[in-house]
Protein backbone atom coordinates (compact mmCIF):
# COMPACT_ATOMS: atom_id res chain seq x y z
CA UNK A 1 0.00 0.00 0.00
CA UNK A 2 1.14 3.50 -1.04
CA UNK A 3 1.57 5.89 1.89
CA UNK A 4 -0.49 8.93 1.30
CA UNK A 5 2.17 11.43 3.20
CA UNK A 6 4.81 10.00 0.76
CA UNK A 7 5.58 13.52 -0.89
CA UNK A 8 5.60 15.67 2.49
CA UNK A 9 7.80 12.97 3.60
CA UNK A 10 10.36 13.63 1.52
CA UNK A 11 11.18 17.14 3.35
CA UNK A 12 10.81 16.16 6.76
CA UNK A 13 14.11 15.81 7.38
CA UNK A 14 17.18 17.95 6.51
CA UNK A 15 19.34 16.35 4.78
CA UNK A 16 21.36 17.64 1.73
CA UNK A 17 20.09 15.49 -1.22
CA UNK A 18 16.29 16.07 0.31
CA UNK A 19 16.93 19.98 -0.13
CA UNK A 20 18.00 19.25 -4.03
CA UNK A 21 14.50 17.80 -4.42
CA UNK A 22 12.83 21.50 -4.22
CA UNK A 23 14.78 22.32 -7.30
CA UNK A 24 12.67 20.05 -9.83
CA UNK A 25 9.81 20.71 -7.49
CA UNK A 26 10.13 24.53 -8.10
CA UNK A 27 10.65 23.42 -11.98
CA UNK A 28 7.27 21.07 -11.80
CA UNK A 29 5.06 24.17 -10.06
CA UNK A 30 5.98 26.57 -13.24
CA UNK A 31 5.98 24.23 -16.05
CA UNK A 32 3.10 26.06 -17.21
CA UNK A 33 4.49 28.63 -18.86
CA UNK A 34 7.10 25.99 -20.28
CA UNK A 35 4.20 24.39 -22.21
CA UNK A 36 2.27 27.56 -23.25
CA UNK A 37 -0.59 27.33 -21.04
CA UNK A 38 0.51 30.62 -18.86
CA UNK A 39 2.11 33.02 -20.49
CA UNK A 40 4.51 35.50 -19.99
CA UNK A 41 3.53 39.32 -19.62
CA UNK A 42 6.52 41.27 -17.47
CA UNK A 43 5.54 44.53 -16.70
CA UNK A 44 7.07 47.81 -17.69
CA UNK A 45 9.95 48.13 -15.58
CA UNK A 46 13.33 50.73 -15.29
CA UNK A 47 15.35 47.61 -13.75
CA UNK A 48 13.72 45.18 -16.01
CA UNK A 49 14.02 46.94 -18.87
CA UNK A 50 17.87 47.48 -18.01
CA UNK A 51 17.81 43.39 -17.41
CA UNK A 52 16.08 43.22 -20.89
CA UNK A 53 13.95 40.56 -19.25
CA UNK A 54 10.94 41.59 -21.25
CA UNK A 55 13.14 40.15 -24.22
CA UNK A 56 13.70 36.76 -22.19
CA UNK A 57 12.76 33.70 -23.93
CA UNK A 58 10.11 31.60 -22.09
CA UNK A 59 12.38 28.82 -21.13
CA UNK A 60 14.87 30.76 -19.50
CA UNK A 61 11.96 32.38 -17.64
CA UNK A 62 10.89 28.82 -16.58
CA UNK A 63 14.55 28.12 -15.65
CA UNK A 64 15.90 31.68 -13.70
CA UNK A 65 12.57 31.93 -12.27
CA UNK A 66 12.76 28.04 -10.43
CA UNK A 67 16.00 28.68 -9.47
CA UNK A 68 15.64 32.20 -8.05
CA UNK A 69 12.91 30.50 -6.37
CA UNK A 70 14.53 27.39 -5.03
CA UNK A 71 17.48 29.38 -3.60
CA UNK A 72 15.15 31.63 -1.75
CA UNK A 73 13.60 28.19 -0.54
CA UNK A 74 17.06 27.30 0.98
CA UNK A 75 17.40 30.38 2.87
CA UNK A 76 13.85 30.43 4.26
CA UNK A 77 14.59 26.87 5.34
CA UNK A 78 18.18 27.83 6.46
CA UNK A 79 17.19 30.20 8.41
CA UNK A 80 14.29 28.44 10.21
CA UNK A 81 16.06 25.49 11.33
CA UNK A 82 19.41 27.56 12.26
CA UNK A 83 17.25 29.58 14.94
CA UNK A 84 14.50 26.30 16.03
CA UNK A 85 11.73 28.15 14.64
CA UNK A 86 10.01 25.24 13.97
CA UNK A 87 8.75 22.35 15.54
CA UNK A 88 11.73 20.05 14.50
CA UNK A 89 14.96 20.74 11.40
CA UNK A 90 12.67 20.78 8.56
CA UNK A 91 12.32 21.62 5.11
CA UNK A 92 8.73 21.89 5.17
CA UNK A 93 8.44 25.42 5.81
CA UNK A 94 10.28 26.58 2.95
CA UNK A 95 8.28 24.13 0.83
CA UNK A 96 5.18 25.94 1.98
CA UNK A 97 6.90 29.34 0.40
CA UNK A 98 7.52 27.71 -2.68
CA UNK A 99 3.40 25.95 -2.99
CA UNK A 100 1.97 29.86 -2.38
CA UNK A 101 5.05 31.45 -4.72
CA UNK A 102 2.98 30.19 -8.17
CA UNK A 103 -0.59 30.29 -6.59
CA UNK A 104 -1.27 32.88 -9.28
CA UNK A 105 -0.02 32.78 -13.17
CA UNK A 106 1.90 35.95 -13.13
CA UNK A 107 4.05 35.09 -10.06
CA UNK A 108 5.26 31.96 -12.27
CA UNK A 109 8.09 33.86 -14.89
CA UNK A 110 10.99 36.27 -13.59
CA UNK A 111 9.87 39.97 -12.39
CA UNK A 112 11.14 42.91 -10.63
CA UNK A 113 9.09 41.63 -6.97
CA UNK A 114 11.10 38.12 -7.44
CA UNK A 115 14.54 39.75 -8.48
CA UNK A 116 13.77 41.79 -5.71
CA UNK A 117 12.49 39.19 -3.04
CA UNK A 118 16.28 37.77 -3.70
CA UNK A 119 17.82 40.43 -1.56
CA UNK A 120 15.08 40.74 0.82
CA UNK A 121 14.75 36.97 1.67
CA UNK A 122 18.48 36.97 3.09
CA UNK A 123 18.81 39.90 4.60
CA UNK A 124 15.60 38.78 7.11
CA UNK A 125 18.48 36.00 7.58
CA UNK A 126 20.89 38.78 8.48
CA UNK A 127 18.56 39.93 10.99
CA UNK A 128 17.48 37.28 13.00
CA UNK A 129 21.72 36.37 13.59
CA UNK A 130 22.27 40.17 15.53
CA UNK A 131 20.38 38.37 18.37
CA UNK A 132 22.87 38.18 21.81
CA UNK A 133 25.90 39.44 19.83
CA UNK A 134 28.33 41.84 20.97
CA UNK A 135 29.73 43.28 17.82
CA UNK A 136 26.26 43.34 14.85
CA UNK A 137 28.00 45.71 12.37
CA UNK A 138 28.69 43.02 9.63
CA UNK A 139 24.82 41.43 10.01
CA UNK A 140 23.03 44.93 10.41
CA UNK A 141 25.23 46.19 7.38
CA UNK A 142 24.25 43.15 4.91
CA UNK A 143 20.86 43.24 6.02
CA UNK A 144 20.38 46.91 5.55
CA UNK A 145 22.31 47.03 2.33
CA UNK A 146 19.97 44.00 0.74
CA UNK A 147 16.17 46.01 1.64
CA UNK A 148 18.19 48.95 0.20
CA UNK A 149 18.80 46.76 -2.82
CA UNK A 150 15.33 44.83 -3.13
CA UNK A 151 13.93 49.01 -2.65
CA UNK A 152 15.96 49.98 -5.75
CA UNK A 153 14.42 47.59 -7.50
CA UNK A 154 10.58 47.35 -6.63
CA UNK A 155 10.55 50.67 -4.12
CA UNK A 156 7.61 49.12 -1.86
CA UNK A 157 10.09 47.47 -0.14
CA UNK A 158 11.47 50.33 1.36
CA UNK A 159 7.65 49.74 4.05
CA UNK A 160 10.42 46.75 5.00
CA UNK A 161 12.56 49.33 6.61
CA UNK A 162 9.95 49.45 9.60
CA UNK A 163 10.82 45.56 9.96
CA UNK A 164 14.43 45.88 10.62
CA UNK A 165 14.22 48.45 13.19
CA UNK A 166 11.62 46.51 14.95
CA UNK A 167 13.24 43.54 15.02
CA UNK A 168 16.51 45.48 15.89
CA UNK A 169 13.86 46.15 18.97
CA UNK A 170 12.93 43.37 20.10
CA UNK A 171 16.30 41.42 19.83
CA UNK A 172 18.16 44.01 21.52
CA UNK A 173 18.87 46.98 23.57
CA UNK A 174 17.12 50.46 22.16
CA UNK A 175 20.55 51.90 20.87
CA UNK A 176 20.18 54.99 18.59
CA UNK A 177 23.70 54.26 17.26
CA UNK A 178 22.95 50.55 15.71
CA UNK A 179 19.52 52.03 14.36
CA UNK A 180 21.39 55.15 12.47
CA UNK A 181 24.16 52.14 11.17
CA UNK A 182 20.71 50.34 10.21
CA UNK A 183 19.43 53.04 8.43
CA UNK A 184 22.76 54.09 6.64
CA UNK A 185 23.37 50.55 5.49
CA UNK A 186 19.50 50.73 3.74
CA UNK A 187 20.83 54.24 2.00
CA UNK A 188 24.74 52.43 1.10
CA UNK A 189 23.04 51.38 -2.09
CA UNK A 190 20.79 54.50 -3.25
CA UNK A 191 24.22 56.77 -3.04
CA UNK A 192 26.54 54.06 -4.79
CA UNK A 193 23.96 54.68 -7.68
CA UNK A 194 23.42 58.48 -7.44
CA UNK A 195 27.02 58.58 -7.50
CA UNK A 196 27.67 56.28 -10.10
CA UNK A 197 24.90 58.27 -12.32
CA UNK A 198 26.17 60.96 -11.50
CA UNK A 199 29.94 60.44 -12.23
CA UNK A 200 28.26 59.96 -15.66
CA UNK A 201 26.86 63.02 -15.71
CA UNK A 202 23.00 61.66 -16.15
CA UNK A 203 21.15 60.94 -12.60
CA UNK A 204 17.66 61.22 -14.18
CA UNK A 205 17.92 57.20 -14.09
CA UNK A 206 17.66 57.29 -10.28
CA UNK A 207 14.96 59.62 -10.03
CA UNK A 208 13.07 57.94 -12.88
CA UNK A 209 13.06 54.75 -11.08
CA UNK A 210 10.34 56.38 -8.01
CA UNK A 211 8.65 58.28 -10.82
CA UNK A 212 8.04 54.94 -12.87
CA UNK A 213 8.22 52.77 -9.72
CA UNK A 214 7.34 54.19 -6.74
CA UNK A 215 4.67 54.10 -4.04
CA UNK A 216 0.94 55.10 -5.25
CA UNK A 217 -2.37 55.03 -4.74
CA UNK A 218 -3.58 55.33 -8.19
CA UNK A 219 -4.35 51.09 -8.57
CA UNK A 220 -6.07 50.59 -5.10
CA UNK A 221 -9.03 50.40 -6.54
CA UNK A 222 -8.29 47.36 -8.77
CA UNK A 223 -7.97 45.57 -5.27
CA UNK A 224 -11.56 45.75 -4.91
CA UNK A 225 -12.63 43.79 -8.17
CA UNK A 226 -10.46 40.97 -7.81
CA UNK A 227 -12.08 37.45 -8.15
CA UNK A 228 -13.84 35.87 -5.18
CA UNK A 229 -11.43 33.39 -5.09
CA UNK A 230 -8.83 35.65 -5.09
CA UNK A 231 -10.08 37.39 -2.09
CA UNK A 232 -10.25 34.07 -0.31
CA UNK A 233 -7.01 32.81 -1.16
CA UNK A 234 -5.62 36.12 0.59
CA UNK A 235 -7.77 36.19 3.40
CA UNK A 236 -7.92 32.21 4.22
CA UNK A 237 -3.53 32.79 4.16
CA UNK A 238 -3.72 35.37 6.60
CA UNK A 239 -6.43 33.86 8.61
CA UNK A 240 -4.36 30.49 8.80
CA UNK A 241 -1.25 32.54 9.76
CA UNK A 242 -2.88 34.65 12.31
CA UNK A 243 -5.12 31.41 14.26
CA UNK A 244 -1.99 29.30 14.63
CA UNK A 245 0.04 31.94 15.88
CA UNK A 246 -0.17 30.27 19.86
CA UNK A 247 0.73 26.93 18.13
CA UNK A 248 3.93 28.14 16.44
CA UNK A 249 4.78 29.94 19.80
CA UNK A 250 4.34 26.85 21.90
CA UNK A 251 7.42 25.35 23.44
CA UNK A 252 10.13 27.84 21.66
CA UNK A 253 12.98 29.60 23.33
CA UNK A 254 12.43 33.72 23.92
CA UNK A 255 14.72 34.14 21.42
CA UNK A 256 12.32 31.63 18.52
CA UNK A 257 9.82 34.10 19.36
CA UNK A 258 10.68 37.26 19.07
CA UNK A 259 11.64 35.82 15.25
CA UNK A 260 8.51 34.40 14.92
CA UNK A 261 7.02 37.93 15.79
CA UNK A 262 9.26 39.52 13.49
CA UNK A 263 7.90 37.48 10.70
CA UNK A 264 3.93 38.77 11.73
CA UNK A 265 5.19 42.33 11.14
CA UNK A 266 6.81 40.95 7.78
CA UNK A 267 2.88 39.69 7.14
CA UNK A 268 0.98 42.69 8.65
CA UNK A 269 3.46 44.88 6.31
CA UNK A 270 3.08 42.90 3.06
CA UNK A 271 -0.15 43.17 2.00
CA UNK A 272 -0.18 47.43 2.46
CA UNK A 273 3.07 46.61 0.26
CA UNK A 274 1.09 45.10 -2.23
CA UNK A 275 -1.64 47.43 -2.55
CA UNK A 276 0.90 50.35 -2.61
CA UNK A 277 2.30 49.17 -5.78
CA UNK A 278 1.79 51.21 -8.79
CA UNK A 279 1.51 47.78 -10.94
CA UNK A 280 -0.46 46.06 -8.25
CA UNK A 281 -0.25 42.83 -10.54
CA UNK A 282 -0.51 39.41 -9.04
CA UNK A 283 3.61 38.85 -8.83
CA UNK A 284 3.28 41.58 -6.00
CA UNK A 285 1.63 39.06 -4.31
CA UNK A 286 4.91 36.93 -3.89
CA UNK A 287 5.57 39.77 -1.10
CA UNK A 288 2.80 38.43 0.66
CA UNK A 289 3.07 35.26 -0.48
CA UNK A 290 6.69 35.31 1.98
CA UNK A 291 5.30 35.11 5.68
CA UNK A 292 2.19 33.10 4.53
CA UNK A 293 3.79 30.32 2.84
CA UNK A 294 5.93 29.89 5.99
CA UNK A 295 3.70 29.92 8.46
CA UNK A 296 1.63 27.64 6.33
CA UNK A 297 4.99 25.46 6.38
CA UNK A 298 5.06 25.87 10.22
CA UNK A 299 1.25 24.47 10.13
CA UNK A 300 1.75 21.51 7.71
CA UNK A 301 4.77 20.15 9.99
CA UNK A 302 3.27 20.43 13.08
CA UNK A 303 -0.09 18.70 11.89
CA UNK A 304 0.09 15.07 13.93
CA UNK A 305 -2.71 13.51 11.34
CA UNK A 306 0.17 13.48 8.49
CA UNK A 307 -2.51 12.24 5.52
CA UNK A 308 -4.52 14.79 6.57
CA UNK A 309 -1.47 17.33 5.87
CA UNK A 310 -0.56 15.56 2.94
CA UNK A 311 -4.29 16.24 1.67
CA UNK A 312 -4.01 20.16 2.30
CA UNK A 313 -0.41 20.41 0.57
CA UNK A 314 -1.64 18.42 -2.84
CA UNK A 315 -4.48 20.54 -2.80
CA UNK A 316 -2.76 23.05 -3.01
CA UNK A 317 -0.02 22.08 -5.30
CA UNK A 318 -2.93 20.54 -7.73
CA UNK A 319 -5.07 23.86 -7.86
CA UNK A 320 -1.90 25.59 -8.02
CA UNK A 321 -1.39 23.76 -11.41
CA UNK A 322 -4.92 23.53 -12.82
CA UNK A 323 -5.20 27.24 -11.96
CA UNK A 324 -2.56 28.02 -14.77
CA UNK A 325 -5.20 26.23 -17.26
CA UNK A 326 -8.35 26.99 -16.05
CA UNK A 327 -7.85 30.77 -14.65
CA UNK A 328 -10.32 30.09 -11.44
CA UNK A 329 -8.36 33.11 -9.99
Amino acid sequence: MICPCIVLDLFRKNHFLNSLLLLPYALILRLPMLIGVASVDVPDNLVIGWLNLQDLGVGWHWFIGSLLIFIQVLTINRMIIKNRMGQDPSLIPGLGYLLLSSIFPAMIYVSADLIAMSFFVPAVSYLFEIYKKYHIEMEMFNAGILIGIASLIVPSFLIYSFVGLVTLLKLRAFSIKELLQFVNAIAFPFYILWGILYLFGDTSFFYNVFDDAGITLGKLSEFWHMRLFRWLIVFLALAVSLFSYNGHMLKKTIQAQKKLESLYWILLLSLPAVLLSPYLSDQDFILYMYPTGIFLGLLLNRISNRSLAEIIHLTIFIGSLANHYFHWW
